[in-house]
């Protein structure tokens, strides 16, 4: 998304990482970590 910076990003994936339903069903495990990151237009 043009315009997006790291912050703002990292803003909408942590809600959306807890609204997932496999991080739901996997709600037993310790920890579930989150993994993204930002690409460079092209």
């Amino acid at each position: 998304m043009p315009g997006l910076d790291a912050g703002k990003f990292t803003e909408i994936a942590e809600p959306t990482k807890n609204a997932c339903p496999v991080s739901k069903a996997l709600a037993g495990v310790r920890t579930i970590a989150l993994k993204a990151s930002l690409r460079p237009q092209q």
